[in-house]
């Protein structure tokens, strides 16, 4: 590899978490080259990143549980209610679920371990929130939204 440019190298289209990355450290004392995986290089970064590609993930009720592995979740319900559970998280990181097609029931978001409560309803098309991700008191609810009803300074949705 010494004798190519980078810009001379494939392109890769699908990085995944474990692929490496060319890190140079201390570069105003003593440059050293290093390794790093992608994994590391975006948990390491403040805040997570927008969505798109695979940062959406679409629910529509195949399975209650999952792995949240997007910051985004589209809700879809068949005529019976769907009920999500999604995971623990990894501390930081951060979800929106929009209830984004109705069939007719509602989305009941049971996540594995929710602060303050069990469960979040989402009864109408446009209804979200948002949860973040801690090591000690598992998802939190940071915002919400009804995709009918103005926000106020009371909760929208409903929370069992």
């Amino acid at each position: 590899m010494a004798d190519k440019k980078v810009s001379a190298l494939t392109a890769s289209t699908a990085p995944a978490a474990a692929d490496l990355v060319h890190v140079i450290t201390d570069v105003a004392t003593t440059p050293t080259n290093k390794k790093m995986t992608l994994a590391n290089v975006y948990n390491k970064n403040p805040s997570f990143y927008g969505f798109s590609g695979t940062g959406i993930q679409a629910y529509t009720g195949a399975t209650a549980a999952f792995d949240v592995t997007g910051g985004l979740v589209l809700v879809t319900t068949g005529t019976t209610a769907v009920t999500p559970a999604p995971a623990n998280g990894v501390a930081g990181q951060k979800v929106t679920f929009v209830f984004d097609v109705d069939g007719g029931g509602n989305a009941i978001i049971t996540p594995e371990t929710l602060s303050g409560g069990a469960s979040i309803t989402l009864t109408d098309v446009g209804d979200s929130f948002t949860m973040v991700a801690t090591a000690t008191r598992g998802w939190v609810v940071t915002q919400e939204a009804s995709g009918v009803a103005p926000v106020s300074t009371t909760l929208v949705l409903t929370k069992a």
